[in-house]
């Protein structure tokens, strides 16, 4: 994967889809697009130097489209939102044409924080 583009709360990136991101169809494996909503919107929470280690509390994913072995996609990752406990980013994947490919979202707390938790 290679970064494009890093800003405070941004990151574009590019991965040109190999075997190992394949499913037995040719096409880009499930588990490799939500491992790529992960990894990339956890990386734009970074750039966003509010939280060194964000945690998952919710991820989800959309499959819009496939995409094949051999094509380019756009990974795409911006911080919508942060309170004081969580941090939010939204995700999209295009191809080439700039199609959609997924789109995810991702909602994250920081390891490096002290969060005050009210009981109920």
């Amino acid at each position: 994967m290679k970064i494009l583009s890093a800003d405070p709360g941004n990151l574009k990136c590019e991965l040109i889809l190999h075997e190992e991101h394949v499913n037995s169809l040719g096409t880009l494996h499930g588990s490799m697009i939500t491992s790529l909503v992960d990894v990339v919107s956890g990386i734009a929470v970074i750039t966003h130097h509010m939280c060194k280690d964000p945690l998952s509390v919710e991820l989800n994913t959309s499959f819009m489209r496939s995409a094949a072995l051999g094509e380019k996609i756009t990974i795409c990752a911006d911080v919508i939102g942060v309170d004081d406990n969580l941090v939010y980013a939204s995700i999209h994947i295009t191809n080439e044409m700039n199609k959609l490919i997924a789109r995810g979202g991702h909602t994250m707390t920081c390891s490096n924080k002290t969060f005050k938790i009210n009981a109920i």
